[in-house]
């Protein structure tokens, strides 16, 4: 079997120097995603270069955080390249639908942004995602949990009398509203409308990313997991 080429050491020099470059906006993206646009991207003839490659970074950084606690908790083979492709597919989908919604949205209710600027706004504020995906966790811990994704039963009653789907639906909430905060000013900034529409443009956008959940991320999901209950 012929041996894989090693990569150069130029090449792994532009590998470190890209990450440390993506990990320095991210880090500055959620602490403000606001004043990161206003700073950085604003300004920019052709926004879309630098956060399409920041929306590449975003993607690995949570492949890299979710696979590990998906073998754990679910014992999904995170190896499998139909599981792999697949997900980071459905991820790259739910993030360029609210990507676009906040654009059409925004538009709908007479905001000014343009398809670039605002799709490179929402791109580099995916970073926020992060933390409600590892508040998800928290649920996912719950054996109950595990037994609605076999099962296809959403009963309430799975949560409500569930300490750790509780918990868990706390901090999910908490993190919603901790990204809608940060949200806010940067739709103003990129729309160039109020608090009040900022706020409707996040919620028509946050519904149908939520109906895409349910509808198509879940159900492939518990594809995945009664796989794996059947291995």
């Amino acid at each position: 079997m012929p041996e894989l080429p090693l990569p150069s050491f130029a090449t792994l020099e532009k590998l470190y120097g890209w990450a440390s470059e993506q990990a320095t906006a991210f880090g500055s993206v959620l602490a403000s995603p606001a004043n990161y646009y206003r700073d950085a991207i604003i300004h920019l003839p052709d926004p879309l270069s630098q956060s399409i490659k920041f929306l590449a970074f975003v993607i690995l950084v949570l492949s890299v955080a979710v696979m590990p606690i998906d073998a754990v908790i679910w014992r999904v083979d995170v190896f499998d390249v139909k599981n792999l492709v697949s997900g980071t597919v459905l991820m790259l989908l739910a993030i360029l639908l609210f990507s676009f919604n906040i654009f059409w949205a925004g538009r709908l209710l007479r905001g000014r942004g343009d398809l670039p600027h605002v799709l490179a706004a929402m791109f580099y504020s995916s970073a926020l995602i992060i933390v409600v995906i590892l508040t998800k966790f928290v649920t996912r811990l719950d054996p109950m949990y595990r037994q609605m994704m076999i099962t296809g039963d959403l009963s309430p009653e799975h949560f409500l009398f569930s300490p750790i789907g509780i918990l868990g639906s706390i901090l999910e909430l908490t993190a919603l509203i901790w990204i809608v905060v940060k949200l806010v000013p940067l739709i103003k900034i990129v729309h160039e409308v109020g608090r009040l529409r900022a706020l409707l443009i996040i919620a028509v956008a946050g519904v149908i990313d939520q109906l895409y959940e349910w509808f198509v991320w879940m159900p492939f999901f518990a594809e995945m997991v009664k796989g794996a209950t059947k291995a």
